[in-house]
C-alpha cells in the first residue's frame, strides 16, 4: 500500500483496534485475492532447438514462384514449483509474527515437478507472382507455420511425469491469400482476400484458467 502523487511513499494499514495489518506497506506475501496462484514460482528449463531450412525460387519474366520448407525439432527438460502456503512465517526475523506473516506464499521446492517432452513439426510456404500486363499483376500464396509453446504450458497443462500432448505442445497457423495489384501513373490499387486459421495455448490469470483453442 502506497499514497498517490508527488513523493509517494508506503503505508501500513492499521485495523479499528489498532493493529498493523501490514508490514513496511506490504499488506500480503502474495496475492491472497486470486489464491495465492501466481507470483512465488520457480522454473528451472531448457528448451533446445534444431531447424533445418531450404528456400527455391523459379522466376521466368512474368511469372516468378517462391517455395520454403523448415522442420522444427525441439525437446524441453528441466523441472518447476508451484506455491506453497506457509503459516506463521516470521520473514524479517524479528522473532514476533505479525498478522500479515500469519499466511506468506512460498516456492515449494520440495515438491518440484518434472518437465519432459519434445516436439517437432512442419513449415512451409509456396506463393507466386504472375504480370498480366505493365500495369496489372496478380499473386497468390499458401503456407502453414507452427510456435511451440514454452512456460506458458507450466502449472497447469503439463503431465505428472512431465509430458505434454502434440496439440498443447505445438500451435498451428495456416494462411492462403490471393489478390490483384494495379498501379500506373503514380497511383496504386491492391486488392487481396485471406483466409487464416490459428491455434493458441495460453493461461487466462483472473479466471485461473487454461485454454487451448
Amino acid at each position: 500500500v502506497q499514497s498517490m502523487g508527488r513523493d509517494s511513499r508506503l503505508l501500513n494499514v492499521v485495523d479499528a483496534s489498532g493493529v498493523s495489518r501490514s508490514q513496511n506497506g506490504l499488506y500480503a506475501y502474495g496475492t491472497p485475492f486470486w489464491g495465492d496462484c501466481c507470483i512465488t514460482r520457480s522454473y528451472d528449463v531448457r528448451y533446445d532447438v534444431n531447424a533445418p531450412y531450404v528456400a527455391l525460387t523459379f522466376d521466368s519474366g512474368k511469372l516468378s514462384i517462391d517455395g520454403s520448407l523448415r522442420y522444427d525439432m525441439g525437446d524441453a527438460r528441466g523441472n518447476y514449483s508451484g506455491t506453497a502456503i506457509a503459516q506463521n512465517l516470521d520473514v524479517n526475523g524479528d522473532g514476533v509474527i505479525q498478522p500479515v506473516e500469519q499466511r506468506v506464499a512460498t516456492v515449494d521446492t520440495a515438491n518440484a515437478r518434472p518437465v519432459d517432452y519434445d516436439w517437432n513439426y512442419l513449415s512451409y510456404s509456396l506463393g507466386g507472382n504472375y504480370l498480366i500486363n505493365d500495369d496489372l499483376g496478380a499473386f497468390a500464396r499458401v503456407s502453414r507455420g507452427a510456435r511451440a509453446n514454452a512456460d506458458r504450458l507450466l502449472f497447469g497443462v503439463i503431465r505428472d511425469d512431465g509430458s505434454v500432448t502434440s496439440d498443447e505442445a505445438v500451435n498451428v497457423v495456416r494462411q492462403t491469400e490471393a489478390g490483384l495489384k494495379w498501379r500506373r501513373d503514380g497511383l496504386s490499387l491492391f486488392a487481396t482476400a485471406f483466409a487464416a486459421r490459428t491455434q493458441e495455448q495460453n493461461f487466462e490469470v483472473t479466471s485461473q484458467r487454461f485454454f487451448n483453442r
